[in-house]
């Protein structure tokens, strides 16, 4: 309305009903509301006054809790509030209405009708506002959340109570699309420069074996400082010898701000240390050693982050330790705990199909060369889809982790299953021969291609086993070049591809010198510089790009 209004003569400017009554959305509340989205202390006395709960539960912030104990942590504006927090709001945004609104909410919801009235009154303050409270997003590493907080804002901005006020939402809608796409996203690289010391050490140098098995002791030893209770001294990063500043850093906040393993960074280090060991050098006990400390540290941080990282673990298992099935089954039922303790019902049924579909068709093992050949043909084809179990309970959900709603937990026809993925019922069709009735306990295949990077990566896994093995005929090194293609989409499963990839060139090619190790650390050393940041609140505009 607003587009066609500016456009074409005659067309009258929308009108919108102010959504909460002005004289309540003043600077003092919004000063509040801005604070407490970024984790700032704010006046919780002001939003009690206002009739604004200040205590909401904040289930996306990981516990800071030893791990095991599955109490969700208050949100009182003592850390960032990440947007996400639980409890009954009226709402009037563009998210589902009616019946189908869920127990989880965003604090985008709570707060965007008193960022746009306010800013129908005070334009230029309210734009400000505004950008200060897109600053949270703006820096937010959980895409999943900081997508559906700002589409919650968009649906607020558009409506827009002052018909004088083009301009503003136009300018609103800009900054809120540019926070969307330009913000960021925790990927895991660092597999890669493990692996290229590897190499150096499969070529003969002593000084690099020394330092990957010095390395893999310390990251065990901080798998275990990484739980509350045993974290006593400051990480010294001196300690991590090939990891680059990136990696010891991110390792070393994740200690000082009191969490354990957020982003599943560190598990991904140990899986990656523990495949350049026992793989390629033959380390297989110390490797071992490590594996099973990673399975320590599965039930920590982000569960949407911890979902696909135990995946991966299971993977990595299954490459350094192909017979421990007991120890492969435990990753994959960690994946699918995690899976079922997302907050967010279509994330949640979204990682979940996830995994049911990796246990369904991707364990304990799959025709290599079938699975490889078909790959072209993904789009199509059930087994590269998630899987979606009619009416499924998610039995490893926390007894106190919040209530998913109806209209996700019991989603039993196409056009059900279209509104809980974010699917085109067409694609949902196509995928799955056509529209029929759906019993409990239906399987259908549900389109995702966001999925497909991390099947690759999965195959790669299976292909240094079975080439290993001798049991299938492969070709190891072109079939896993020809895989990066497939895993470019995720920066962290293109990571696992090519980490596999060097490591299978240091078994079955290796170079007669350093040059293709200094080669690749060369191509390493160019990759744009990451600020890593702090413990410190959110609420701070910081560049992503370079100058």
């Amino acid at each position: 309305q607003w587009v066609r209004a500016g456009l074409w003569p005659g067309v009258p400017v929308p009108g919108f009903p102010l959504m909460v009554p002005p004289h309540e959305a003043d600077s003092a509340l919004i000063e509040q509301l801005v604070k407490r989205v970024g984790g700032l202390p704010y006046d919780r006395d002001l939003l009690i006054r206002r009739g604004l709960d200040p205590d909401v539960e904040d289930p996306d912030r990981p516990r800071r809790q030893p791990a095991g104990g599955g109490t969700l942590g208050i949100y009182q504006g003592t850390g960032p509030g990440q947007g996400v927090y639980h409890g009954g709001a009226a709402g009037t945004g563009s998210g589902d209405g009616g019946e189908s609104r869920s127990t989880t909410r965003y604090l985008a919801e709570l707060d965007g009708p008193y960022l746009v009235t306010y800013a129908a009154q005070h334009p230029v303050e309210g734009m400000a506002a505004l950008e200060q409270y897109l600053s949270v997003y703006s820096t937010y590493n959980y895409p999943e959340y900081r997508y559906s907080s700002l589409w919650l804002l968009l649906g607020y901005v558009l409506q827009y109570p002052d018909n004088t006020g083009s301009g503003w939402v136009q300018q609103a809608v800009t900054k809120i699309i540019s926070a969307a796409l330009g913000g960021p996203s925790v990927e895991f690289e660092d597999g890669l420069p493990v692996a290229v010391a590897a190499l150096r050490s499969r070529c003969g140098d002593a000084f690099a074996r020394h330092r990957l098995k010095k390395q893999a002791h310390r990251f065990m030893e901080v798998a275990v400082e990484l739980k509350p209770e045993h974290r006593t001294t400051d990480l010294d990063l001196t300690d991590f010898g090939t990891l680059s500043t990136r990696a010891a850093r991110g390792l070393a906040n994740d200690r000082a701000s009191g969490e354990n393993d957020v982003w599943a960074f560190h598990k991904r280090l140990m899986l990656a240390s523990a495949q350049a060991l026992g793989w390629l050098l033959g380390e297989q006990d110390l490797a071992g050693q490590v594996l099973q400390d990673a399975l320590g540290l599965a039930d920590s941080g982000f569960a949407g982050f911890q979902a696909p990282a135990c995946l991966a673990l299971a993977e990595a298992i299954r490459v350094c330790q192909p017979a421990n099935q007991a120890g492969i089954e435990e990753a994959l039922e960690w994946a699918q705990r995690a899976a079922h303790n997302i907050q967010d019902p279509s994330f949640c049924a979204r990682m979940t199909a996830r995994v049911n579909a990796m246990r369904h068709y991707w364990w304990p093992t799959f025709p290599v060369r079938g699975r490889y050949q078909r790959l072209p043909d993904a789009a199509w084809l059930p087994e590269f889809a998630g899987l979606h179990r009619v009416c499924h309970d998610y039995p490893g959900r926390r007894d106190d982790a919040l209530t998913l709603p109806d209209w996700a937990m019991n989603a039993s026809t196409f056009g059900a299953l279209a509104q809980l993925y974010q699917r085109t019922i067409d694609d949902l069709l196509r995928l799955n021969g056509g529209e029929r009735p759906l019993d409990d306990g239906d399987e259908v295949a549900i389109p995702d291609p966001g999925f497909v990077p991390h099947l690759a990566a999965r195959l790669a896994a299976e292909i240094l086993v079975v080439a290993d093995s001798g049991v299938e005929p492969v070709q190891p090194l072109p079939w896993l070049r020809a895989l990066a293609p497939y895993a470019v989409r995720s920066p962290t499963a293109l990571d696992a591809v090519l980490t596999r990839l060097v490591l299978a060139q240091g078994k079955w090619e290796p170079p007669a010198d350093d040059q293709l190790a200094d080669a690749l650390d060369a191509v390493l050393a160019r990759r744009p510089p990451v600020v890593v940041t702090g413990p410190e609140s959110e609420l701070t505009i910081r560049p992503r790009l370079p100058a």
